[in-house]
């Protein structure tokens, strides 16, 4: 149904190895939308390196922290749900940080954190796409657009059970879906498109 890998990967890794994993569509739109923060981090701290605004690195520190969590909770037994959890401080504070303004130094830091935590747990960015904190698709993915086409001639027909279908598949690629007078409004970060 066009899942995207990496929130299947998040989904996957939020179970420990030595227990049963309750998989459900809402773990898995859950995933995908901590995997829509972590590219939107990664967004953010492009934009800001880019951008190389003065000032101290604030970043390097907190992210060192929680990257030690994360090492620490994976040689722990392999303990992933903390070490997720541990990342999704990490994207809190970069994500604190941005709102406020990142600096060129604390993007930078920033950055090579991403790339640690997609080396370590390959959730930020699949390697196809570059790997090591590449950057995101600029669009929204073809497979969303080609679901919100088949859900629009579905709510045509008034088969709302397939609407609703292709809805959570749309939701599982990380794309959030509402319904708006000019159309299906889809968006995955800034990305915006109407269909």
């Amino acid at each position: 149904d066009g899942v995207d890998p990496l929130a299947l990967r998040y989904a996957l890794l939020s179970g420990s190895y030595g227990s049963a994993l309750n998989f459900t569509r809402k773990h898995l739109h859950d995933s995908a939308r901590a995997v829509a923060r972590l590219r939107e981090v990664l967004r953010l701290a492009r934009l800001a390196a880019t951008a190389g605004a003065d000032g101290a690195d604030t970043l390097a520190a907190p992210l060192a922290d929680v990257s030690a969590r994360v090492l620490a909770a994976l040689c722990d037994d392999l303990n992933t749900p903390v070490a997720l959890a541990a990342t999704l401080d990490g994207v809190r504070a970069v994500h604190t940080e941005a709102t406020a303004g990142l600096s060129g130094a604390s993007a930078r830091s920033a950055l090579a954190w991403l790339a640690r935590t997609n080396d370590l747990l390959g959730i930020v960015e699949r390697e196809a796409d570059g790997g090591g904190a590449a950057a995101p698709p600029a669009g929204l993915p073809p497979e969303a657009l080609a679901l919100a086409k088949a859900r629009k001639a579905a709510r045509a027909a008034r088969d709302f059970a397939e609407s609703d279908r292709l809805r959570d598949a749309i939701a599982a690629l990380g794309v959030t879906l509402r319904d708006t007078p000019a159309g299906q409004e889809l968006r995955l970060g800034e990305v915006v498109e109407v269909v």
